[in-house]
């Protein structure tokens, strides 16, 4: 059964709110974008945003959930090139690493609203299982078993740092390629396209 005109006029307003709210949130950080000024620049009244996103944090989390989608296409297109099979663990993590370096100010604000907000919270807890999903896949087998969590969580934590702490990218990678030559993962280390790996709670 096609859509209804309703089903694609909602799915078009709410992809230029989210358009626009992620723009705003990226140029202003969270505190600097308001419901009502998303509403008049997507053109509608003022409860309209609020109708469809009852706080500013679930708006928040919808453009982040939708940029953590792009990020996850944006990944498997990358892996799925050739070329990819060149690159070691070591490149792809810190590929991934200044990927998310660039959305350091959305991090920042994510942090400070999940105190407060259980939405925030719920989305970073989800991300946080994410990437620890994506990093045990790729050093997995590279590390004993018993190592394995330990390495995920020293480099999530390292990635996560970096964020909420300015450094500049030869300072961040060298930590991080500290951390994976101290388990002995070297620069050569091939890479495999991610795959499911269950980590521990």
């Amino acid at each position: 059964m096609g859509k209804s005109r309703y089903d694609v006029d909602r799915a078009t307003k709410l992809a230029e709110i989210l358009d626009e709210a992620e723009a705003r949130f990226l140029a202003d950080g969270y505190t600097g974008v308001s419901m009502a000024g998303i509403a008049r620049a997507v053109g509608v009244a003022p409860n309209a945003v609020s109708w469809y996103y009852p706080s500013k944090d679930e708006l928040f989390v919808a453009v982040l959930d939708r940029m953590l989608q792009r990020g996850r296409e944006q990944l498997a297109a990358v892996a799925s090139d050739p070329a990819a099979t060149s690159r070691s663990v070591t490149e792809w993590i810190l590929w991934a690493a200044d990927r998310l370096y660039e959305l350091r100010q959305l991090a920042i604000d994510l942090h400070q609203r999940m105190t407060i907000s259980p939405a925030a919270a719920d989305f970073h807890d989800r991300l946080h299982r994410e990437l620890g999903t994506l990093l045990a896949s790729a050093v997995q087998g590279l590390v004993s078993s018993n190592d394995l969590d330990t390495l995920v969580a020293l480099i999530s934590t390292t990635i996560e740092g970096q964020l909420l702490h300015h450094a500049p990218a030869d300072r961040r990678h060298q930590l991080l390629r500290a951390i994976l030559a101290n388990y002995r993962i070297r620069d050569q280390a091939p890479w495999t396209s991610p795959r499911t790996v269950e980590t521990s709670p």
